[in-house]
């Protein structure tokens, strides 16, 4: 544990009967007699600020930090007993009594290590007209080469490098849930979240479908919000898009002519899900078109055949109950040529190697052709409604979607679908972490893939492998950041150990470097164990003690954002499984794990981006004994333990 680290001392608090006077006296407000003062910590130790005070009566406390009000600090003194990266930062108090408030002076809490990041200014939320000016500043500390990704709803901002973002003539896609990353070769830190909220109009959302309230303008944007919006599951309300939801609001649109009508969630400050239906009670509803990341930045865009004088009930909900600022805005063509409609397009898929693939698509439509596409590149040949494929290979893994036109010249595309080719049985890899679970649907049939579930069971003696790719690929806001790497094209997947020992995965054999995370506790995240490449290899690898039964959900992510095909390789070798013991004393550090045998080499150094191999050793009593002298004298010290052939 480090050290208690004081940053001041408290002399005095408020007292009852300080300022004398008559009850209806106007009295001064409170006075600040000593100031916080800030300080330097390692991460992990404890740090106490302390304000003094004086005025009348009784006195309330609101700490802050970098302006935001820091939760639950509301007493003289604020003590954070193990401080981490995202509590560096300036903190003030605000102290207030019956007669008014006082703010203290910046107390600036600092890394002691002076390479680890800290912010010194984040952004701040704004609010733009469409075609006006923008700028978010940002400034990160503590390293001389800092790299900067602005993101929004979790995804990049092309060319946005810099901790200054201008964007001179906004659009409605700029709206959204703003974070930047300040990374170095020693890690990465977040900033909070703020948000760009594009300035339009209201629209008459309502939660209920009952009270949704009537649009008719051939184009149009407004906005409302889904905060506390729920779902009306028990009177027949669909899943949207074969969405896991939760959020759902609802608004009519009355088509004043006919032609092909676009419904967009671009400017959303949240991941949304789009749906438009027909009908006239929840459990009625036709649904007429649907999408789930078809925009940018986790939006969502439709476009479908509309016919003058028709109400079409649009529904925009959040993508496993994500919730805040919905923008809508729609377009209709009148008397555009009609859409071919995909009613049923093709879902992804799991193909074990040496077998067969069908992905097939149902549409409806004057003169139809269609068109195969793999990783957004044509298939020669393949312009049915059907596409089969024998004797499936590794190189067959991948992204399909197919173009479907019509007599008229008029083109859609279907969403993608995701074929892996396995070893053996396994479930599919999502995109998003949500996904990997069940939640069947409320009656009846969907026009859309399942929702996820299902787990890749791993048993003793049955080695397995999968070949993937995360092209096309997002990053969810809540993704976990392995070792600091920015990322941006996450896939997950869910494995259950069919016994108790030791769990191996590895991407080894990917075409692209990852980084592997894997994890416990579907609702708050728990680390078991992550990895990154370490020159000279391109691939992570992890061991890690397995339960039989347990759930293991695994995020893969390509270094600094890079996209293409992976494959993960996975076993459980039986063995008892004990937590590490580990030691630190004057003397030196001490680690003593049970391990398979093998042969292990450890590395150290002070950060992940300089390991250094200290020994190899080989192991053939299942028992790995290491001692680091002089360890207690560094800061931070990182270890890295790994198989070797």
């Amino acid at each position: 544990m480090g050290k208690w680290r004081w940053a001041a001392v408290l002399l005095a608090c408020g007292l009852p009967g300080l300022w004398p006077g008559r009850a209806d006296e106007e009295m001064p407000p409170p006075i600040i007699t000593v100031q916080p003062v800030g300080t330097e910590a390692g991460i992990g130790e404890a740090v106490r600020l302390r304000v003094g005070a004086q005025g009348s009566g009784f006195l309330r406390f609101a700490w802050l930090l970098e302006g935001e009000t820091v939760e639950g600090a509301t007493e003289d003194q604020l003590l954070l007993p193990a401080i981490r990266e995202d509590q560096f930062g300036v903190y003030r108090v605000r102290v207030t009594d019956a007669f008014g408030s006082v703010l203290s002076e910046p107390a600036l809490v600092s890394p002691a290590v002076d390479r680890l990041l800290y912010w010194a200014r984040q952004p701040a939320d704004a609010r733009a007209v469409v075609g006006g000016p923008v700028r978010f500043e940002a400034e990160a500390q503590g390293s001389d080469s800092i790299r900067y990704v602005w993101r929004v709803n979790g995804n990049d901002v092309p060319g946005a490098n810099q901790p200054v973002l201008e964007i001179p003539n906004v659009r409605l896609a700029d709206g959204g849930r703003y974070t930047v990353l300040a990374s170095t070769p020693d890690g990465t830190l977040e900033s909070r979240s703020v948000v760009l909220e594009i300035d339009v109009p209201e629209l008459p959302f309502a939660d209920a479908f009952a009270d949704r309230g009537l649009i008719g303008d051939a184009t149009g944007v407004g906005r409302g919000n889904n905060r506390g919006a729920t779902w009306e599951g028990a009177s027949g309300e669909p899943r949207h898009a074969g969405k896991r939801g939760g959020r759902s609001v609802w608004i009519t649109w009355r088509a004043p002519a006919s032609g092909v009508a676009t419904f967009a969630t671009a400017g959303s400050t949240f991941d949304t899900v789009l749906a438009v239906y027909t009908g006239s009670t929840p459990g009625s509803l036709i649904e007429v078109a649907a999408n789930d990341d078809g925009g940018s930045y986790l939006t969502s865009v439709v476009r479908f055949n509309a016919v003058a004088g028709t109400d079409y009930h649009v529904a925009v909900d959040g993508f496993a109950g994500a919730e805040g600022s919905v923008v809508l805005s729609w377009e209709l063509e009148p008397g555009a040529p009609p859409l071919p409609r995909i009613v049923a397009a093709p879902e992804s898929e799991i193909v074990v190697s040496g077998g067969t693939l069908h992905l097939a698509v149902v549409a409806e439509g004057e003169g139809l052709q269609f068109q195969w596409l793999f990783n957004g590149e044509p298939i020669e040949g393949e312009g049915d409604a059907l596409l089969t494929a024998q004797s499936v290979t590794s190189a067959q893994a991948g992204q399909y979607s197919v173009r479907v036109a019509n007599s008229a010249g008029q083109v859609v595309e279907s969403p993608w679908a995701l074929i892996e080719v396995v070893s053996g049985p396994a479930a599919p890899a999502r995109d998003k972490f949500e996904d990997l679970f069940d939640d069947p649907l409320n009656g009846g049939a969907s026009l859309h893939g399942a929702g996820g579930g299902g787990f890749t069971s791993v048993a003793p003696g049955l080695p397995g492998w999968r070949d993937t790719t995360n092209e096309g690929a997002t990053r969810s806001p809540e993704d976990p950041l392995i070792f600091g790497e920015v990322g941006g094209a996450s896939l997950w997947f869910r494995f259950r150990a069919m016994a108790t020992g030791w769990m191996h995965l590895s991407t080894e054999g990917s075409v692209i470097p990852a980084v592997l995370g894997v994890y416990t506790n579907r609702f708050a995240l728990s680390v078991v164990t992550e990895s990154r490449p370490v020159p000279p290899r391109s691939h992570a690898e992890v061991v890690f003690g397995a339960h039989a039964g347990e759930d293991y959900l695994v995020m893969i992510d390509g270094v600094n954002g890079a996209r293409g095909p992976v494959r993960l390789a996975y076993s459980v070798q039986l063995a008892e499984v004990r937590p590490p013991v580990m030691g630190l004393s004057p003397a030196g550090f001490s680690l003593e794990m049970i391990v398979p045998p093998g042969t292990y080499e450890i590395l150290r150094g002070d950060a992940m981006s300089r390991l250094t191999p200290v020994t190899t050793t080989n192991v053939t009593g299942g028992v790995l004994r290491f001692f680091d002298a002089g360890a207690s004298d560094r800061p931070r010290r990182f270890y890295w333990i790994r198989g070797v052939p």
